[in-house]
């Protein structure tokens, strides 16, 4: 019979060149021999890349075909390393070309029905539920933007008598109201507890009245205007949200409101932090029309004044003591989405088509991103936090880092059912797999530090608990060999409990108790491919936890130094009587009333013996990292000889930099 393969023209040809250059030898020569023995093979080059056509008389004929292929690398290191020295096009998966990056499923979207009715029973509980909703906003912090003016806003919100019946709060209200009542339901609302019914005709009725609103006001916009249609396209399905950033990028224009560019300066401090505002308001609606350009949506962006880079927004004297940690989380996200926007970017205009050099640099710009972090957004610092926001912050941003890393790479990894994957999509699924091991582990963290509720991610979660699922996908069918790349230093235990500890975190969060149908569609998924895979049901606790998984290896084939390791999934036992700060990380909540220090710190690497050094990967173990030790007060206190040092900012008008103030015991 007669078989014809077309494979990528870098991929093959530079292979097989650089095998037939570099491993000649007697062996080689046999294989190719053996090769022409066995079949008539022919290359030839077209405008695609290089064909190879054989006859090939049954299926063994084929199986040998592989093998001989295989054996005439050098090594699996070699082969890796002349794959990254050249310009190979980089195959795309076939599921991302369908799924974009950041679309996922849903139940449903706002503007479904068609006349929705309020579950208040008069004005007096309009206003409740109006004012619950408004000061949600403003105090669940990492998870608003802090867009406007708190102070203006409360001021306007307070002595304005047809508040209710504006466009900016009935949007708050519709995009806030569902995340009020699951978080921080006020007692006159108990009775929008567990009934997810209520809780979606509330957000529709609001949702209705917002666009009601909309259409009266829209062609005299003002600032509330541009950012009630962000909040207003955040549910919606596609095409509505595709409208509503198209809108709030002409009220942009419209109203003159431009970012603020690298090396703009201000002297006079009004107008210095009335830029300001401009700028955190063209970022807003710079984020929310990536988020849809991510998601398919066809890309809006807003324009700048004139060309450059777009300064970030900054910490101003009127953020004290309210919103640094957010203004300087929200940063750091805008630069990782910066990147993943760029790489969306640069194959929309390939055609889909990536070489390995670009996505190195990809991959080189976000490590230098985290190389570059101030030392309180790492993990592996050392840093010792005083409040539990600080922490909340870290987490936040080590969040985007790992959600990036596997953006970058799970469009290159291979297809679910792909026998014979190449060492380059390997590569890349691992890279994947390891962020997501460490995704899950920072989620997890998010369980036992006070408000991590608010901060949980469904969408991240997921992402994680894909590439989980696809890499048991991958290794089920193909090679040895490629087991062996894929899985070489990755922690046993954390790879196999990872989708029952998603499913654990998952089903202990607030909106899964009050019945989600968001959350229990995405637990009715992990549960089937848990029971697809054969993975345990509930996370399995080692008799001694593996210290050498890597948890942030360089996707460059490049081993890190200094390596994080988060709260273990799997359920230990952290009361200890000889505590040590190499001992595993502990439970949080395990110390109820008692005063809790978080730190950083390193325990020696344990060495490996010389036969499991020998027949692992070259990659090398990084130390390990215990995050969040407990430490009784008197021992704290003991070793610092004072009370926990509590880290407030201050941005000091016309300085560039951040001070640290006001030590004081946390109390």
């Amino acid at each position: 019979m007669s078989w014809k393969e077309e494979r990528e023209s870098e991929c093959f040809s530079q292979n097989f060149v650089s095998q037939e250059l570099t491993c000649s030898s007697p062996s080689t020569e046999q294989h190719i021999e053996q090769l022409s023995e066995l079949t008539n093979l022919s290359f030839s080059y077209t405008d695609s890349g290089v064909r190879m056509e054989a006859q090939l008389n049954n299926i063994s004929d084929f199986h040998t075909l592989i093998n001989t292929f295989g054996k005439m690398c050098c090594s699996p290191t070699e082969v890796s390393d002349t794959y990254s020295n050249q310009s190979v096009i980089l195959k795309q998966n076939s599921n991302t070309k369908s799924k974009p990056i950041n679309k996922f499923a849903v139940t449903y979207h706002l503007g479904e029905q068609t006349d929705p009715h309020s579950n208040h029973d008069d004005e007096d509980s309009l206003q409740i539920i109006a004012d619950a909703c408004v000061d949600t906003y403003f105090s669940c912090r990492l998870r608003y933007l802090p867009v406007l003016n708190r102070e203006a806003f409360i001021s306007w919100y307070r002595s304005e008598p047809m508040a209710l019946d504006s466009l900016i709060v009935n949007a708050i209200c519709s995009h806030t109201f569902r995340h009020m009542v699951t978080h921080h339901l006020p007692p006159a609302l108990k009775k929008f507890n567990y009934s997810q019914d209520m809780i979606k005709e509330q957000t529709e009725y609001f949702f209705r009245r917002s666009r009601e609103c909309l259409s009266q006001s829209f062609d005299h916009p003002d600032r509330y205007s541009i950012l009630a249609l962000v909040l207003m396209g955040a549910f919606t399905e596609a095409s509505k949200r595709h409208h509503y950033a198209g809108m709030s990028v002409s009220a942009l224009q419209a109203l003159n409101i431009y970012p603020r560019m690298v090396g703009e300066v201000e002297e006079d401090e009004e107008k210095a932090f009335e830029l300001e505002m401009d700028t955190r308001l063209w970022w807003a609606v710079w984020s929310n029309n990536f988020y849809l350009y991510s998601s398919g949506v066809p890309r809006i962006i807003p324009q700048t004044r004139i060309p450059g880079e777009v300064d970030l927004p900054q910490v101003m004297e009127q953020d004290i003591d309210g919103q640094e940690l957010c203004i300087l989380a929200q940063n750091t996200c805008y630069k990782l989405w910066q990147i993943q926007y760029d790489l969306l970017v640069a194959l929309a205009e390939q055609d889909n088509k990536l070489k390995m050099e670009e996505l190195d640099i990809f991959t080189s710009r976000t490590q230098a991103f985290y190389d570059q972090l101030p030392i309180y957004f790492k993990l592996d610092s050392g840093f010792e936090y005083g409040s539990e926001d600080f922490l909340l912050t870290c987490l936040r941003v080590n969040i985007e880092y790992n959600a990036t890393l596997i953006v970058l790479h799970q469009m290159f990894i291979p297809d679910a059912n792909d026998l014979f994957p190449t060492d380059i999509s390997l590569w890349s699924l691992k890279s994947c797999l390891i962020a997501a091991i460490q995704q899950v582990k920072t989620m997890n963290s998010y369980r036992y530090v006070t408000n991590g509720a608010c901060m949980f991610d469904r969408n991240e979660l997921w992402r994680a608990a894909e590439i989980l699922t696809l890499a048991a996908s991958v290794s089920n069918v193909c090679q040895s060999e490629s087991r062996t790349i894929l899985f070489s230093g990755i922690n046993e235990i954390d790879y196999i409990n990872g989708l029952a500890s998603s499913l654990e975190i998952l089903q202990d969060t607030r909106e899964y108790k009050t019945s989600n149908k968001n959350w229990l569609q995405m637990s009715e998924w992990l549960q089937k491919e848990i029971i697809k895979h054969n993975f345990p049901e509930t996370p399995t606790a080692p008799t001694k936890y593996n210290r050498q998984s890597t948890l942030r290896q360089s996707i460059t084939r490049q081993p890190r130094q200094k390596q994080a390791k988060i709260l273990p999934c799997a359920p230990i036992n952290p009361v200890s009587s000889n505590f040590s700060p190499s001992s595993p990380s502990v439970y949080l909540s395990s110390f109820q009333g008692t005063q809790i220090h978080f730190q950083n710190q390193f325990s020696a690497p344990s060495k490996p013996s010389t036969s499991e050094s020998t027949s692992k990967s070259s990659v090398s173990n990084p130390p390990s990292f215990v995050p969040f030790s407990y430490i009784p007060q008197q021992e704290a206190q003991r070793h610092s000889g004072k009370g926990q040092t509590r880290f407030r900012y201050f941005n000091p008008p016309k300085m560039n930099k951040l001070l640290f103030i006001d030590e004081h015991p946390m109390t």
